[in-house]
């Protein structure tokens, strides 16, 4: 996603989650993510345990209409033992500052746009810019084509497959390719979706096993 490569620009960040959310609460429906660059052994560990349910960033960005910062979101964790766990792995694989952007229209949750980095908190100028990019931002990633059958892969996401497939890391595929890393690592997990897949080793496995890279 360009928008992603602009933002990062002028607001460093190491990781970000955009996703639509249905349902709110805790045990509720978890929504749906739709554009992400997670390290590849978080997200797959995220998914499988259901950690959606029990993310304090979610709960507290789905709770009210402002932008919730690192703060807000040890707040939560600390006052369900049950959530800490989920709070100190994500503190560790993507870093402790987290500034999470919830999206309303017409006074109903339609999103959140999730962003984290290793460096210092966020400061109120950051937040204010990515409060006004965030909707163009889920916007965007709506339009992402990652709901398609699973033979349905663009182009783009083949040839970022194939790269994979022989060891090229995200940010090497978007040097050949002339795409960010973040662009090439949202093309890596739309194939990984849509081939059903828990890994891009795996989804490079499925790719080849039906003939959809060489």
């Amino acid at each position: 996603m360009k928008l992603v490569g602009r933002l990062s620009i002028d607001v460093p960040f190491d990781v970000y989650a955009i996703s639509v959310a249905p349902a709110c609460g805790r045990g509720g429906g978890s929504g749906r993510l739709l554009a992400d660059n997670l390290p590849e052994d978080y997200r797959r560990r995220y998914l499988e345990h259901r950690d959606f349910e029990r993310d304090p960033v979610m709960l507290a960005s789905r709770a009210g209409r402002l932008p919730v910062r690192t703060a807000e979101v040890r707040a939560v964790a600390e006052a369900d033992p049950e959530l800490m766990p989920c709070f100190a792995a994500a503190v560790a694989a993507l870093g402790p500052a987290v500034l999470a952007i919830p999206l309303r229209f017409r006074n109903r949750l339609s999103g959140d746009v999730v962003f984290r980095r290793r460096g210092a908190e966020f400061s109120d100028a950051e937040v204010g810019y990515c409060e006004l990019a965030a909707p163009a931002l889920l916007l965007a990633a709506t339009e992402l084509p990652v709901a398609g059958p699973p033979d349905d892969l663009t182009p783009r996401e083949r040839e970022c497959l194939a790269w994979t497939s022989v060891g090229k890391t995200a940010w090497e595929i978007g040097s050949i390719l002339g795409i960010s890393e973040h662009t090439a690592v949202a093309h890596l997990n739309g194939a990984v979706r849509k081939l059903r897949a828990v890994s891009r080793a795996q989804a490079v496995a499925e790719a080849l096993r039906r003939g959809l890279i060489d």
